[in-house]
């Protein structure tokens, strides 16, 4: 992060003196509420700095860069420059919302009350320099289930279904945490799919359930002796199936491939419904 003046300004782009040199700050790098005057004190990422034949500017600025966060988080919190507490991962939203998952080295120390301060004060100065862009600390986890639902914050899931091959994961929220979950716009189930690296989708607890009901009442093709069958093996919900392994199903007696990959699909199919009109309703 460099520290500057205002000098001008050339359509909607920022130029910044930096002392002995200048530099630009593009409009698409300025955070939405960045209102500056000329001889405002302004604070930047340096982006870019390029080879003096191309362009006018040599350094190009940031403020909606994630590692501008970073460099504000290191300047602030002397824990995190000491190595005690490590930033992992920064997804953001730039002049909305920014997630930082954080993890620390010591086991004495509370990474996410370190990083947060007295009262919440450090984060506070940070989120002034961002213009009231909101940031919430993430405790990291190598649990992948704690982790994703620690993303969610400050939604609280009940229980993560994940499919670690496609790396999707089902979150289930009681009903009344399903808005915090999602977020405005879905900024908060989006952010937390970043910063994670997962694709994650947060369902109602009340439509979780609806997904254990027996398959045999809502997929066509299951008939009473298919249906006893599947159940023998622990198959007899919409959710079980959904989750079910081709080869595990053909092991079954009476269920062949071709069937065993229908009832899989048929059962994924009503699970996604369920998930879209879940979506759509809020």
């Amino acid at each position: 992060v460099v520290s500057g003046r205002v000098e001008r300004f050339e359509d909607d782009n920022i130029v910044v003196s930096l002392g002995k040199a200048e530099a630009l700050l593009p409009h698409l790098h300025k955070l939405e509420n960045d209102h500056f005057k000329i001889g405002s004190p302004i604070n930047a990422y340096i982006l870019e700095v390029r080879k003096p034949n191309r362009g006018i500017y040599q350094i190009i600025l940031s403020r909606t860069h994630p590692d501008f966060v970073r460099c504000l988080l290191e300047k602030e919190i002397p824990e995190i420059t000491e190595g005690i507490v490590k930033i992992k991962e920064i997804a953001r939203f730039p002049g909305d919302l920014v997630k930082v998952a954080i993890f620390s080295t010591d086991p004495k120390i509370d990474p996410v009350g370190t990083c947060l301060g007295e009262k919440a004060t450090r984060i506070k100065n940070i989120m002034r320099e961002l213009n009231g862009e909101k940031v919430e600390v993430i405790l990291w986890d190598k649990d992948i289930s704690k982790y994703i639902l620690n993303s969610l914050s400050p939604a609280t899931g009940k229980k993560v279904i994940i499919n670690e091959r496609k790396k999707e994961a089902v979150v289930v929220v009681e009903d009344s945490q399903i808005f915090l979950a999602v977020g405005k716009r879905g900024q908060n189930v989006r952010l937390a799919s970043k910063l994670t690296g997962w694709d994650i989708r947060v369902v109602r607890e009340s439509e979780y359930e609806a997904m254990g009901k027996p398959a045999i009442a809502v997929i066509e093709g299951i008939d009473e002796k298919v249906a006893t069958e599947l159940a023998k093996y622990g198959y007899s919900s919409i959710k079980s199936l959904a989750e079910a392994d081709v080869e595990e199903l053909k092991k079954i007696p009476s269920i062949e491939e071709g069937m065993a990959e229908q009832l899989i699909m048929k059962a994924k199919e009503y699970r996604e419904k369920m998930i879209k009109e879940n979506n759509e309703s809020k």
